[in-house]
């Protein structure tokens, strides 16, 4: 089962942004055939998209006919769990909304990602992703050119999903991993070698519980860079070239791996140099090999997209010389361990390879038998001896009927050993060895080494030694009508870090039972359907893994009137922001489970808040080249999702018109979140010189305000108004003769958080002591803060994943957040104090020329932010002195 052939398009248009990558496994342009081979990244602008946001619309053709049980809202939910993923990479600055279903022959002008379904694919392809990129490459050879903007993608799936050997079920843990493969090409991200989720699907070893692997994070998070990223990881580089040649290598992949499981890769350039970033810290082999050829339905190595140039010439990939690891060996163990620290490159890791028709073995599959269903890459339990079966090009003889002469086995490392003596042919063409698993306490993913003919074949992660079992569902039990109890998960190996899942929609846990059971809150569903339960453990093993033939696990939702949405106003004009509000017959929203999108890039949400479960108010802002004409409306809310066809109107722009622009932010914080009394910037089109007589409001009350020359509103927020979501209205005098102004929501904040105090510990074992100028913090120590008013205006502490530390303009996490706890006997209401323990960052930069350095230091929480207090800090320690005068 293989995805994904990458057509390459061009189209029109252009902008420039300045992306932080290197040679990776990206859509590469070069801005000349001859060098110097810088290369240039395609993906997706920022500057061409709100809020870091591109937004992906499924298709209103819908596919059919269905696999038995299936049905569209599982495929939606899907689809958007796999979109979810890539959201959770915190160091990566793009984000993905999902903007419903979408008429594909409505022309877009706002960049964005197309979900369709269409059996127009080569043979032995499931699913494939296309970009379209300018039509005119010949900005490429700008200085100023640093990389080449995605204008769409459209990412295809079947439309028959029953067709044999396409058969495609939502609920399989396969299917999903298409899903996100594909989303990471939307991205602009290619075919890795890794065993990554970007690797092809024969090799890659990625499961629903570990959707992502090391490759994956870096290659994201340096084609959209976000949160320090590059400093906390390490870089390598050098060039690859023939022995006997000396001219460079092009297209080949270089692999850092280390023994612990993580493999991080790039691609050579046209002259055969590499440059490998975003490596954690650590030691690693590394090693480079070919690319494999290109399988049925595919046009070139790997599937790959070659490089191109202004005149769209290509640079074709280089696959004739043979596998080697550093330092020009095919033996692992006599390989050279590269140390790789945080903000540091090695350089000069070069590789003088030797030349052959190709690689002798690749592509390579791997299943185990831990519960007697196959599982490719499995899991496997440590301290056992487990059979491995295998398929390669390339490793048997006969027409596949027994094992390649001189073919060996081993496993990189010492997570496991490899049963060399018990190495051979197996059946169907497939070959087997025993493995024997080390005594290992955390999961660990494990590489095998194939050596045959003098070449070699890595395959990073052939199967995983995992310190638990599997998880199993065996009842799913819900309450008895009017009964307030809750549905139940029943099975093994279910502790309160299992993630249940239905349809991928995520359930609540609620409570680990004592027999072991999980009790749940299953998320909104229509009326009557039928959803696959799957339980997915930390550890990335799965529920559904092991069943085979089995049938899932299924829970049944109970009869419900049907779900209807109306919003308010049903016309929206070109070029302008408006607030929205979603109103909900029998709906279920709830904040942070529901989405809401417009079928049209062209309009963008840029503040949602859910009032209640029928009632959620938005900040909308359509572009300016919007068509005219109507659009779906569809709110998601985990697997409720309800589409209105042609409900909102788009109107086409109107001249005169003025226009209140959001985010509106804080003039203090630059968040978007304004206490009352505080002071809110609003920024503004069309917006005339002269406003006397002009007015605004604040929820019911008036507020003053001043403009500036670049039309940006200095508004004094009134003090008398509840916090929540407020409509601010911008009011020209009467008989002035301009289109109405659409109203926007304004975000009322409580008052910020206020820093007391804070300690630190400077003697082990003893008390804490206030961090002064006498007392500094020392880099890398541990300072607890006394905080008050960092609840939410309804009392709640939020967790510390949800508040950050301002460090002299960085941000950094909090470690911990807990309540001071309160007199049980005092009658006084108890007053919000907070402790919020950080790690000083080791790589705060202080003048060594000051004696008692200090740091701005503010806390935050959503869109607040508290003044700032002085954090003294200890100065560095000087490096050491050379032991030689």
């Amino acid at each position: 089962m293989r995805t994904a052939g990458r057509a390459f398009l061009f189209a029109i248009a252009l902008t420039v942004m300045s992306p932080l990558v290197s040679a990776y496994y990206y859509y590469v342009f070069f801005a000349s055939g001859t060098g110097p081979y810088a290369p240039l990244a395609a993906h997706f602008d920022l500057n061409a998209i709100k809020d870091n946001t591109v937004q992906y619309f499924v298709s209103d053709q819908t596919p059919t006919p269905l696999m038995p049980g299936d049905n569209l809202t599982a495929i939606y939910s899907q689809i958007r769990q796999a979109a979810e993923v890539w959201n959770g990479v915190p160091t990566s600055s793009l984000r993905l909304h999902y903007g419903g279903t979408r008429n594909m022959a409505t022309l877009q002008t706002v960049p964005g990602i197309d979900v369709v379904f269409d059996d127009s694919m080569p043979p032995g392809i499931i699913a494939q992703t296309t970009l379209t990129f300018p039509s005119d490459l010949t900005f490429l050879g700008a200085k100023t050119t640093t990389f080449v903007p995605i204008l769409r993608s459209k990412l295809q799936l079947r439309k028959d999903l029953t067709v044999a050997g396409y058969q495609q079920s939502s609920y399989t843990d396969a299917f999903f991993m298409t899903l996100v493969h594909e989303f990471g090409h939307t991205l602009g991200l290619q075919h890795t070698f890794t065993s990554a989720t970007m690797s092809t699907a024969i090799t890659r070893a990625t499961t629903r519980g570990t959707p992502l692997a090391a490759d994956d994070v870096s290659g994201i998070s340096l084609l959209y860079p976000a949160g320090g990223f590059a400093a906390s990881t390490g870089s390598m580089t050098g060039q690859v070239f023939g022995a006997a040649s000396g001219a460079g290598v092009n297209l080949a992949s270089v692999v850092a791996l280390s023994t612990t499981g993580v493999a991080v890769s790039g691609m050579t350039r046209p002259d055969g140099t590499y440059e490998i970033n975003g490596i954690p810290p650590g030691q690693y082999y590394l090693y480079v090999h070919p690319l494999p050829p290109p399988q049925a339905g595919e046009g070139t190595p790997a599937n790959i997209v070659i490089p191109a140039d202004p005149q769209k010439d290509a640079f074709p990939a280089n696959t004739g010389f043979v596998t080697q690891f550093f330092p020009g060996t095919q033996d692992w163990s006599l390989a050279s361990q590269i140390t790789v620290a945080a903000g540091h490159a090695v350089k000069d890791v070069n590789f003088a390879v030797a030349a052959s028709p190709g690689p002798a073995v690749y592509a390579m599959e791997t299943y185990g038998y831990p519960q007697g269903v196959a599982i490719p890459s499995p899991p496997l339990l440590p301290k056992s001896r487990n059979g491995l079966v295998f398929y390669a090009n390339g490793t048997t003889v006969n027409n596949q009927t027994a094992i390649a002469p001189g073919l060996t086995v081993s496993v990189i490392g010492s997570a496991a050993s490899v049963e060399t003596q018990n190495t051979r042919y197996f059946q169907n063409g497939f070959l087997v060895t025993y493995v024997d698993t080390a005594d290992i306490k955390t999961e660990t993913p494990v590489a095998l080494a194939v050596r045959l003919n003098g070449d070699l074949y890595v395959l990073p992660a052939a199967f995983t030694v995992v310190p638990g079992g599997a998880p199993s569902i065996t009842t799913v039990t819900l309450p008895a009508s009017g009964s307030t109890a809750a549905t139940n998960v029943a099975g093994t190996n279910l502790t309160a870090n299992t993630r249940i899942l239905l349809d991928g929609a995520p359930a609540q846990v609620l409570a680990v039972k004592d027999d072991g059971s999980l009790d749940i809150a299953q998320p909104p569903a229509l009326s009557g359907m039928q959803a696959t339960v799957e339980a997915v453990n930390p550890d990335g093993q799965t529920s559904l893994q092991s069943l085979g033939a089995t049938p899932a696990p299924i829970l049944t939702y109970p009869q419900a009137n049907p779900p209807q949405i109306y919003q308010t106003p049903d016309t929206v004009i070109a070029g302008t922001d408006t607030l929205m509000v979603i109103s909900g017959v029998d709906t279920h929203f709830a904040e942070g489970q529901t989405t809401i999108g417009f079928g049209s890039s062209d309009i963008s949400v840029r503040g949602q808040w859910v009032v209640g479960p029928q009632m959620v108010i938005l900040n909308l802002s359509v572009d300016p080249a919007a068509q005219p004409g109507t659009t779906y409306v569809t709110v998601a809310t985990g697997l409720e999702i309800v589409t209105a066809p042609n409900l909102l109107n788009v109107a086409a722009a109107t001249p005169n018109q003025v226009s209140l622009r959001v985010p509106i932010v804080n003039a203090v914080t630059g968040l978007r979140g304004v206490p009352a009394g505080g002071t809110a910037l609003i920024a503004t089109t069309g917006l005339p010189a002269d406003l006397t007589g002009w007015t605004l409001t604040v929820g019911p009350q008036p507020a003053a305000f001043t403009a500036d020359a670049n039309g940006v509103l200095t508004v004094q927020v009134p003090t008398l108004l509840a916090v929540g979501e407020q409509p601010v209205q911008l009011i020209p005098p009467a008989g002035t003769a301009l289109p109405a102004i659409p109203r926007v929501i304004l975000r009322l904040d409580p008052p910020p958080p206020l820093i007391l105090w804070g300690v630190n510990t400077p003697v082990p074992g003893e008390g804490p002591v206030l961090v002064t100028a006498s007392n500094p913090a020392p880099l890398g120590g541990s300072v607890t803060l006394m905080v008050y008013n960092l609840s939410s205006a309804g009392g709640v502490l939020p967790a510390a994943g949800a508040v950050w530390m301002n460090l002299g303009g960085a941000i950094y996490p909090a470690a911990t957040v807990t309540r001071v706890p309160t007199d049980p006997n005092s009658t006084e209401p108890p007053v919000d104090f907070a402790y919020v323990s950080f790690v000083v960052p080791t790589t705060l930069v202080l003048d060594p020329a000051v004696s008692n350095p200090s740091v701005p230091a503010m806390v935050g929480t959503g869109t607040r932010l508290s003044g700032a207090f002085t954090l003294f800090l200890a100065p560095q320690l000087p490096p050491p002195p050379a032991t030689t005068p």
